[in-house]
């Protein structure tokens, strides 16, 4: 962080900086739990009758600012906190800048294992920052006033898990792939033994994309379908991109009004592999993952809507 003088490293000098100098001038108080999760038996992903949740999507507003409340997905690094210390300024690294205390999870967090997260209760966001990656610039000292439990921690719940990184498109539509995407997505969302009427929904966004390499409509629906199998509701912000905002969001309403389920969704993953990226010999199949979705459930003989579920189509919103 020391090293050369790039303007990202100047501004996540401020960032830090301006915690310092709060926690210098009044002690700090409340308390930050971490938590590693471990989840030792993943769902049968194939066999579920789970229905999606309802959604909440978004191409305005930022997981930590409108996610007051809800579960925060840290798009994590499988070494925690990623480069935040180092080059590294995108979701997870800003994260850890604004919540400072989010940075001595790395000092005792080991590599995340496939079917681990972390989750940290109670960090307190110090900083206002505007841009992101080259554009990140702090902006402010931010006082954060959100409320603390009985443990005098702050009401803020948030859980890294990390995506996997793909050379080639293709990879992650792989069965093994994206069975492994939904068990750590489902272990950040699953509580074990609590009541999921009592859960706050999941606020997440394009997980895994990016440098990762994710495709971003078939993470929308990983995540998802995680979430409804943990009881949770979803709010999903794409980060200025309306066109994903408007193809999640119809997807979404398309799979509740036609009850899909869960396990119905895994083995059209499983469809679309063999059909149509297990031969596929461009870099991308020729047709897209949700047209495949749309033609296979708007044919009658090729599918059939979940049987005696009693329950009525939930709703999606966007904006």
């Amino acid at each position: 962080l020391f090293e050369g003088a790039s303007t990202r490293k100047i501004e996540k000098l401020k960032t830090l900086l301006c915690y310092f100098r709060r926690v210098t001038q009044t002690k700090p108080k409340g308390l930050v739990t971490f938590t590693r999760q471990t989840l030792n038996q993943p769902p049968n992903w194939e066999s579920s009758q789970i229905q999606l949740t309802r959604l909440h999507i978004t191409c305005e507003g930022t997981i930590e600012s409108e996610g007051y409340g809800m579960l925060q997905v840290d798009f994590a690094n499988r070494f925690v906190g990623g480069g935040v210390t180092g080059h590294g300024l995108v979701q997870e690294e800003i994260r850890f800048l604004i919540n400072p205390e989010l940075i001595v999870s790395r000092l005792f967090t080991e590599a995340l294992e496939h079917n681990e997260c972390l989750i940290i209760t109670g960090s307190e966001q110090y900083s206002k920052y505007s841009g992101y990656a080259e554009s990140y610039k702090w902006v402010e000292s931010y006082k954060d006033e959100t409320p603390r439990d009985d443990w005098q921690r702050r009401c803020t719940e948030i859980v890294a898990i990390d995506a996997l990184r793909y050379r080639h498109f293709l990879e992650q539509f792989l069965p093994e792939k994206i069975t492994r995407e939904l068990n750590k997505a489902y272990c950040g969302f699953y509580r074990n033994n609590a009541n999921v009427k009592h859960l706050s929904a999941v606020a997440t966004g394009n997980w895994g994309c990016g440098a990762f390499g994710g495709d971003t409509r078939l993470k929308a629906l990983i995540q998802m379908m995680a979430a409804a199998e943990a009881g949770r509701d979803v709010a999903y912000f794409t980060f200025g991109d309306a066109q994903l905002m408007k193809d999640v969001h119809e997807m979404h309403t398309f799979l509740t009004e036609r009850q899909v389920t869960v396990g119905q969704l895994y083995v059209l993953f499983d469809h679309y592999f063999n059909e149509m990226c297990k031969n596929c010999h461009t870099s991308r199949p020729v047709i897209s993952l949700y047209e495949f979705i749309y033609s296979k459930v708007s044919c009658p003989a090729m599918f059939s809507p979940a049987q005696n579920s009693g329950m009525s189509p939930l709703s999606s919103d966007a904006h």
